[in-house]
């Protein structure tokens, strides 16, 4: 008898972890429908986003350009400098003339992680290639608003990702990660989402820590597959 019983609780876990599953892969196809695609955004090649960060109440103007397969430069002008960070693939570099920099630099092979996440194609699009993981939370209402909400598990990041019932959208994000020795957690809206060439792409993402506003993002114009050399995110010579 016990030893039935034990095999029916066990075939209960099973099926429960079985429709868990495809309450999640559900979420996910909604999510990817609804910015265009799998098949489009695989065909995507290069993004180029132009825009403004501001923090600490003053704007400064972004451009940030990425490659396939995980190729990224940033340009961002502070003060009338020019602060640039890089990475090809293989170096990280920077040149930064606020921190008395005016020629680029190695950055140390600590600060290359960050690179890891800014790939064009969403984790969620390439979960085995990227060894992701996803558990389905449940629904939760927020300030009126339904989201179904999944637990996202990349490069070793825990994140709840919320998901607007209606749309399929992701609308927020929630995790929890190590800052200058603490532990905060930081919230990411995605907000003004737009069309640009069959795909969708929120045009305005708003970065909380602690409940107080630490970024914000507005993008201008977003350009695809334009025509970007590798060279473009190759570090410079010190001579030029």
């Amino acid at each position: 008898m016990m030893k039935r019983s034990l095999f029916v609780l066990l075939a209960l876990v099973a099926m429960s972890l079985s429709v868990q599953a495809q309450k999640a892969e559900k979420v996910i196809a909604a999510y990817i429908e609804a910015v265009g695609g799998a098949d489009t955004w695989e065909g995507i090649h290069t993004v180029t986003t132009e825009g403004s960060m501001k923090m600490q109440g003053m704007d400064f103007p972004i451009k940030v350009i990425q490659k396939q397969p995980h190729m990224v430069k940033t340009t961002m002008s502070v003060m009338g400098q020019e602060i640039v960070q890089a990475y090809n693939g293989k170096v990280g570099w920077t040149i930064n003339p606020m921190m008395g920099s005016t020629t680029p630099t190695e950055l140390p092979e600590e600060q290359l992680k960050q690179f890891g996440n800014q790939r064009i194609l969403d984790p969620l699009m390439d979960i085995e290639g990227r060894g992701v993981t996803v558990e389905y939370v449940g629904k939760e209402t927020i300030d009126g608003d339904k989201y179904e909400v999944l637990s996202v598990t990349n490069d070793g990041i825990t994140s709840r990702q919320f998901f607007d019932v209606k749309t399929g959208l992701r609308m927020m994000t929630f995790a929890t990660v190590e800052a200058m020795g603490s532990t905060q957690e930081v919230k990411i809206v995605f907000e003004e989402y737009t069309e640009v060439d069959n795909v969708w792409i929120p045009f305005s993402v708003n970065t909380f820590s602690a409940g107080t506003v630490v970024t914000v993002l507005k993008l201008d114009k977003v350009t695809l597959n334009d025509d970007v050399a590798d060279a473009e995110f190759d570090m410079p010579s010190s001579d030029n």
